[in-house]
């Protein structure tokens, strides 16, 4: 983030968070996302090798899961999550590598922090494959 989160510049920012991650619940397709009290300073650690400098105070993470990336897309680009996302300039610097990485996971399984800080390292690395790809270039999901 530009700020650190109690900064004034981010109390638009702040004060949407709660109706955007209840949108996305309520969304069709939608089917887990970490809790803050899951996701420690700790366990947000496994970025700092990645963001570099790592500021923890200004470091916005998100993950969650669907149930396919055309509701996850739907969501994204077709709902008041646009609208935030479209102003994202406001409150997230810019950053040369990948910020985003989907991926596959079986049903029934959480990714922890940790899965997000390799596929995302992946992608920077590698490009997209099936491993961690982005909305522009989709990987389908592996058949059984």
């Amino acid at each position: 983030m530009r700020f650190g989160i109690n900064d004034p510049a981010m109390a638009d920012f702040v004060a949407l968070i709660d109706d955007i991650n209840r949108l996305a619940e309520q969304s069709e397709g939608f089917i887990w996302r970490p809790l803050p009290i899951d996701v420690s300073a700790e366990k947000l650690r496994a970025f700092e090798n990645y963001f570099v400098p790592f500021h923890l105070e200004r470091f916005f993470y998100n993950m969650s899961v669907w149930n396919d990336v055309e509701n996850l897309k739907h969501y994204v680009y077709q709902t008041a999550h646009a609208n935030l996302f479209r102003q994202k300039d406001r409150w997230m610097d810019h950053f040369d590598r990948a910020n985003l990485a989907l991926w596959w996971v079986p049903a029934g399984y959480r990714p922890t922090v940790a899965d997000a800080a390799e596929r995302l390292l992946a992608l920077d690395e590698k490009g997209a494959t099936p491993f961690a790809f982005t909305f522009k270039t989709f990987f389908p999901q592996a058949q059984p």
